[in-house]
């Protein structure tokens, strides 16, 4: 039987390649502003960063999940495996409107964060070149990336 503490170091391996890219992702979507002068270009360019980063980490994710499955005993979860699976068709397919409002939700909340965030990094790069930095986008996504990197042992260690 494996320990909950055994299989964290094992997920921690698996997770630090997908941590680094999401770290490099989050850098140079930032910095792409002191590099592309056109917004359009700048959204085109974002959506294919984005999307080849989904299909990176889903590749990555399908490889190494059965490596991470045997090492935790053969079950997918303990949890999910003691869980209780509930299914009625009649709830779902009686509510369309709340799924239709989760999709609005969904989609509202990550426009809020993108318009969020770029107001943060709006912020951050005007305080970097204020400093004199060159490229303040870059040195705002290297600080952001640098974040994601060092929080992430912190994340770890509140999951388990």
């Amino acid at each position: 039987m494996t320990d909950h503490a055994d299989a964290a170091p094992l997920a921690q391996d698996l997770d630090a390649p997908m941590v680094a890219l999401f770290a490099a992702m989050s850098a140079v979507w930032t910095a792409l502003p002191d590099y592309v002068e056109s917004p359009a270009r700048r959204r085109l360019l974002r959506a294919a960063l984005a999307a080849g980063t989904v299909v990176v980490a889903a590749r990555w994710m399908t490889e190494h999940e059965s490596i991470d499955t045997q090492r935790r005993g053969g079950t997918e979860s303990r949890l999910d495996a003691e869980a209780p699976v509930e299914t009625s068709q009649e709830s779902e397919e009686s509510r369309p409107w709340m799924t239709a409002g989760m999709v609005v939700g969904g989609l509202g909340l990550l426009v809020g964060g993108l318009v969020a965030g770029q107001k943060l990094d709006d912020a951050t790069a005007g305080w970097f070149s204020r400093r004199g930095v060159r490229h303040p986008y870059t040195a705002t996504g290297l600080l952001w990336g640098a974040a994601e990197l060092a929080l992430h042992p912190v994340a770890r260690r509140w999951d388990s």
